[in-house]
C-alpha cells in the first residue's frame, strides 16, 4: 500500500512538473535564442554574405540587450554589401540616439562619400577632423575629399598638417601624388 501511495505521489510530481514551467523559463530561452542569432549573424559577416548576416542581426533585435549592437552591425553590413540607402538609414537613426558618437559619424561620412556626395561628405569629415585631431585616417580622408572636390588650395592646408603631425602616415607619398596630379590638371588648362 505504501509503495502505491509513492507511485501515485511520484506520478502527480511528474505531471505536475511536465505541465507547469517555471515563469522566467520563457524568456531565458528566447535570451537564448536571439544570442545565437547573433552569433549565427557574426560568422555569416566574417563569411562576408552580409545579406544572411542581416537577416540574423534583425532576429537578433528582438533581444533588448542585444538591440542596440545587432542593429548598428546590421547597418555595418548594409554598407559593406554597398547598400548605401540601407546603412545611411540606419546610421542617422542611431545618430539620433548617440549624437557624439565617433563611429556613426565617420560611418556616415564614409556612406556619403561613397554614395558619390562629395559635398555632404566634406563638411561631415571637416567636423570629425576638428574634433578628433590626433586621427590621421579622418584627416587623409578629408583631404582626399577636398581633392575630389578640387578644393587644392584647402587640401594643401590639411595635407601640411599631415605632413606635419603624421610624417610617418603611410598616405603622405599617395596623397603628394594625387596634389600634384590634380594641381597639375588645373594649372594645364
Amino acid at each position: 500500500m505504501q509503495g502505491k501511495a509513492l507511485f501515485l505521489l511520484s506520478l502527480q510530481l511528474l505531471l505536475l512538473t511536465a505541465c507547469t514551467s517555471v515563469p522566467w523559463e520563457q524568456s531565458v530561452r528566447e535570451k537564448n535564442i536571439t544570442a545565437e542569432y547573433f552569433n549565427i549573424a557574426k560568422t555569416y559577416e566574417e563569411q562576408k554574405d552580409y545579406k544572411k548576416a542581416v537577416e540574423y542581426y534583425k532576429m537578433a533585435m528582438s533581444n533588448k540587450e542585444l538591440h542596440d549592437s545587432a542593429y548598428y552591425k546590421s547597418g555595418y553590413c548594409y554598407a559593406m554589401d554597398g547598400n548605401w540607402d540601407q546603412a545611411e538609414s540606419v546610421y542617422k537613426n542611431l545618430l539620433q540616439k548617440d549624437s557624439q558618437n565617433k563611429n556613426i559619424k565617420c560611418s556616415l561620412a564614409y556612406i556619403a562619400a561613397m554614395k558619390g556626395n562629395l559635398k555632404l561628405a566634406e563638411p561631415l569629415y571637416q567636423e570629425l577632423v576638428k574634433d578628433n585631431p590626433t586621427d590621421s585616417a579622418l584627416l587623409c580622408d578629408y583631404i582626399s575629399i577636398l581633392i575630389a572636390r578640387k578644393k587644392y588650395k584647402e587640401a594643401e592646408r590639411q595635407f601640411s598638417i599631415l605632413q606635419e603631425n603624421f610624417p610617418d602616415n603611410e598616405n603622405v607619398l599617395s596623397i603628394q601624388k594625387k596634389l600634384a596630379e590634380g594641381q597639375g590638371l588645373t594649372q594645364s588648362r
